[in-house]
């Protein structure tokens, strides 16, 4: 008999409060936010960030490279290696394509950012 009404109680249809429901889909979003680590949550900054230090570095070399001018190395090896012929693709430096490839990079890091929630729905 008690297993009887343990089964009726469990298969009543009780209706869910809309607000407590709503509260507890709160709380597990907020469960699985903090379950991300901290490089997961800062890993596109982090990339762009890093891509961006690539960026400016590629540019200077680009820059020194068009110019023609002396690069701020410690060796004479740096102007060596950029005035080699090996640092020339179709006539344009190595150090152009790398650079419009950091630039695409961070693009890439940093749309996902700007794009919200409301423009997929």
């Amino acid at each position: 008999m008690l297993v009887k009404l343990k089964i009726k109680i469990m298969n009543e249809n009780i209706p869910e409060d809309p607000i407590s429901s709503t509260a507890q889909k709160v709380r597990e979003l907020r469960k699985q936010q903090r379950s991300h680590s901290w490089l997961q949550r800062y890993q596109r900054p982090t990339m762009a960030a890093i891509s961006t230090l690539g960026l400016v570095i590629t540019a200077y070399l680009t820059f020194v490279s068009f110019s023609q001018s002396s690069v701020a190395c410690p060796t004479n090896a740096c102007d060596i290696v950029l005035t080699s012929p090996y640092a020339k693709v179709f006539g344009l430096p190595l150090s152009l394509f790398c650079c419009l490839g950091y630039a695409s990079m961070i693009a890439f890091a940093i749309a996902p950012i700007l794009v919200t929630d409301v423009t997929w729905k």
